[in-house]
């Protein structure tokens, strides 16, 4: 492999074919045959004599460097296709052959993204507009490149009739609609999930198969012995000191009053493994990092009487 001396160097080698192999003094920019990396992300491939895919995607300073400076280097005549490149699909490569979808649905965002600047815009109007021009340009030219390995028919219908030549960028506010429409029955529908899996974990909690529950909420149960109190933040404390900490919640909610901290000693103020930090004045208390809402400790405090009764 040919070491050069100057980033410039080894993209002018790169782009004008003079090695099938070649990299910068410390290897950050470097080529192996017909693809030129940033480190290990592909910023330009060629696919065919003077037709080059370049990835236009946003990095860190030294990854824009590279990219500049391989723009620069390649010859005004070459076909350029710019790709919205997304590095969550883990490829070497930018044609993607293996998985095209992706690069359309990346062509498709960028679409919606620039007709999100056009709407709000109140100059620049045009370079939005010149934006949008390009990118559905660059779909077709892609297509065109690839159109015997790409089966039209998985495409989705925004690209179908860009291809078709049947779009129109009022197209995009009805495409934004209706993406924005879904993300809000996803996030509706995750957050069912999510309530779902919460009430499992809340029933395996009280019924001692696990020992945790995943929400922010602290619930508390009586050990199997009866003998401790247990929290689903996996913490435990004597049912007697527990006892004595309901006691002390009570009063600050029926007296109205924020617990006087400062008034008790260190030993006063430990509870068991822990130290009380706070009781407000509805009762809730801070112990630790634990936050016990006192409608969960006056539950389990009646679960207590009703035990102690039977």
């Amino acid at each position: 492999m040919t070491t050069y001396q100057s980033n410039q160097a080894t993209a002018h080698a790169f782009a004008n074919k003079i090695s099938n192999f070649g990299k910068n003094s410390n290897g950050s920019l470097n080529f192996r045959e017909n693809i030129i990396y940033s480190y290990s992300t592909p910023m330009a491939e060629f696919v065919a004599e003077n037709t080059i895919l370049f990835n236009i995607e946003k990095y860190s300073v030294t990854t824009s460097t590279h990219q500049s400076i391989i723009r620069d280097a390649l010859p005004y005549y070459y076909d350029i296709i710019e790709i919205p490149y997304n590095n969550s699909h883990s490829s070497n490569n930018l044609s993607q052959l293996q998985n095209y979808s992706w690069v359309f649905e990346s062509f498709e965002n960028s679409l919606i993204f620039f007709f999100k600047k056009l709407q709000k815009a109140k100059s620049k109007k045009d370079d939005y507009l010149q934006e949008i021009e390009i990118i559905k340009a660059n779909i077709q030219k892609y297509y065109n490149l690839f159109a015997s390995q790409i089966d039209k028919r998985k495409l989705t219908k925004t690209i179908k009739n860009i291809l078709d030549n049947q779009f129109s960028n009022e197209a995009l506010q009805h495409i934004e609609a209706q993406r924005a429409k879904a993300e809000k029955l996803k996030i509706k529908r995750d957050e069912a999930k999510r309530k779902k899996q919460i009430q499992q974990a809340i029933t395996d909690f009280f019924s001692h198969k696990s020992n945790s529950i995943p929400c922010q909420k602290i619930y508390l149960r009586f050990s199997k012995s009866k003998q401790w109190v247990e929290t689903s933040h996996r913490a435990k404390v004597p049912l007697k000191i527990a006892l004595g900490l309901f006691d002390l919640a009570q009063k600050s909610k029926k007296s109205q009053k924020k617990l006087n901290i400062s008034a008790m000693s260190s030993e006063q103020r430990q509870i068991h493994d822990f130290t009380l930090d706070k009781i407000d004045e509805k009762g809730n208390a801070t112990v630790g990092c634990h936050f016990l809402e006192f409608s969960e400790m006056k539950r389990l405090y009646n679960e207590f009487l009703r035990l102690k009764q039977s």
